[in-house]
Formats: C-alpha cells, sequence, structure tokens
C-alpha cells in the first residue's frame, strides 16, 4: 500500500510540474512578435492573448506583378480575467489600414507586420508566420496613411 501511495504522490508531483506551465507576457506600448497557437498574457490587461491562426494570405509573392497588392488575416482570441471571451481578426493591407487595428476594453491591439512574406512557387507554413502586434492603451484613431 506505501508504495502505491509513493508512486500516486509522485505521479501527482510530475503531473503538477507540467500542467502549470509559465505564459510569455506581452508589453504595452512596445512591438513583440507571435507564433501561430502562442500565447501571451498580461497583468495590467488582465487578459490572455492567443494567435489562433492565419485565415487569409493572399499577399502578391516577391518578384511577381499581381493587380492587387493582396492582404494577410490572422484570427487572435483574447480571454480576460472574467473568462469572457473576444475573438477578432486583424487584417494587414495597404488599402485597409484601419483593419490592422481592434480596440478592447480600452486597449487597442495593432498588428504591424506579418513575417515571413509570400515567394512565388513556395507556401508558408504556419509554423513559420511570425506576427509583430503592439499593444497600446486607449482607442487608436487611424489616419490612414500607414503602409504594409
Amino acid at each position: 500500500m506505501r508504495k502505491i501511495s509513493t508512486l500516486l504522490l509522485t505521479m501527482s508531483i510530475f503531473l503538477l510540474a507540467f500542467t502549470c506551465e509559465r505564459i510569455p507576457t506581452f508589453p504595452i506600448g512596445e512591438s513583440f512578435e507571435m507564433k501561430i497557437g502562442e500565447r501571451r498574457s498580461n497583468e495590467t490587461v488582465k487578459a490572455l492573448l492567443w494567435l489562433d491562426e492565419v485565415t487569409e494570405d493572399s499577399r502578391c509573392p516577391k518578384n511577381t506583378n499581381c493587380v492587387w497588392a493582396g492582404q494577410v488575416k490572422m484570427k487572435f482570441r483574447l480571454i480576460s480575467e472574467d473568462k469572457s471571451e473576444n475573438s477578432f481578426e486583424l487584417n494587414l493591407s495597404k488599402d485597409k489600414p484601419a483593419e490592422a487595428m481592434k480596440a478592447i476594453n480600452g486597449y487597442t491591439y495593432t498588428m504591424t507586420a506579418v513575417n515571413p512574406y509570400p515567394e512565388a512557387g513556395s507556401k508558408i507554413k504556419k509554423e513559420e508566420y511570425v506576427v509583430t502586434l503592439e499593444v497600446v492603451e486607449g482607442e487608436v484613431v487611424d489616419a490612414g496613411t500607414d503602409e504594409q
């Protein structure tokens, strides 16, 4: 019986060590990067930011001629301290700069870059995407002059 108790205690400690993962934080007012599936938290915002997926990448590949420059869209989730969830999409496009921003609960989330940039003849794997974001306090009004 003592061996079983010791075994159960050891297994419990092992499982607890792996379930208490430390989630990286994101800064306010500074750029930071995220990858697909990554989560970041912030004590000031009291929320967990999750980069879910690429919903569209129609950017014109390097060294090609396109009728339209294209755009890249990313889906995010913001889970607040009270467990409420906001799903939103940010769109990086030269034609629609305001769609790169979303104001939620007194903070503005802005996607400023998505890398790598597409190249003709190659497909970007989801694990290769790196998104650059900035979160600032307040609601930012975009003048529509920013470029991708």
